[in-house]
């Protein structure tokens, strides 16, 4: 009946009740004998409802992965947006309250990325405070670089084409990737690759949104197809 009613709860709680089949299983064992047909009834339905549990409370992992994630480009979109208006210089502080309202309505972000995250944001919150834009700008290349590359990478990760122009450049990736051993990754590692690659990619600005967008377009692409 505890597993039972622990079935009903929503993806955090029954994440943060994770152990409760293991515990549970263990005062199951040292109760006392019963006879063998209640017991084996008992037991196969236990035995059941375990099963159920656990595999509810891996779903309910993924679902919450999935719903941060989703926060995590929610607010690549938003700094993105951030970007381009320091950019042009046309910030103000009406403007910049409504960016950080949307920031906060946004769901929490995976642990791990946090810092990351919100650092892209405040770089081009100091961009426009220090009044020092053309320093700001002066790293676009490099992270227009990092998205094509990263763009190329997630097409070799999922066997999608890369178009005529970028043959050579995906080459080399293909063979650094080899001999960084990740040619014959696995489908859990190739999801793990994916997850760093959309990391990496959110976090990395400032970017021109024009000049970004089709890469992000053929990221996404690729992208989806590692599900």
């Amino acid at each position: 009946q505890q597993i039972e009613q622990a079935l009903t709860l929503g993806s955090q709680d029954i994440i943060d009740q994770k152990n409760l089949a293991l515990n549970l299983q263990n005062e199951f064992e040292k109760s006392q004998p019963l006879p063998k047909e209640t017991a084996d009834k008992l037991k196969n339905r236990f035995v059941d409802l375990t099963k159920q549990f656990d595999k509810q409370v891996a779903n309910a992992r993924i679902n919450l992965l999935a719903q941060r994630y989703e926060g995590l480009w929610q607010k690549a979109k938003i700094s993105s947006d951030l970007e381009d208006i320091v950019l042009k210089q046309q910030l103000n502080d009406e403007i910049l309250r409504d960016f950080r309202d949307q920031w906060n309505k946004v769901a929490d972000l995976p642990d791990e990325l946090v810092v990351s995250m919100n650092a892209r944001f405040d770089n081009a919150v100091n961009a426009h405070t220090t009044g020092d834009v053309d320093g700001y700008a002066s790293t676009l290349d490099s992270q227009h670089a990092l998205c094509r590359q990263l763009t190329i990478q997630m097409e070799i990760l999922a066997g999608e084409d890369s178009p005529s122009e970028d043959a050579a450049f995906r080459m080399e990736l293909q063979v650094n990737r080899l001999k960084e051993g990740m040619g014959t990754a696995d489908a859990m590692s190739a999801l793990e690759q994916r997850k760093r690659m959309e990391a990496d990619w959110c976090c990395n600005g400032p970017v021109n949104r024009e000049l970004v967008e089709p890469w992000l377009q053929r990221f996404q692409s690729a992208m989806s197809k590692l599900t």
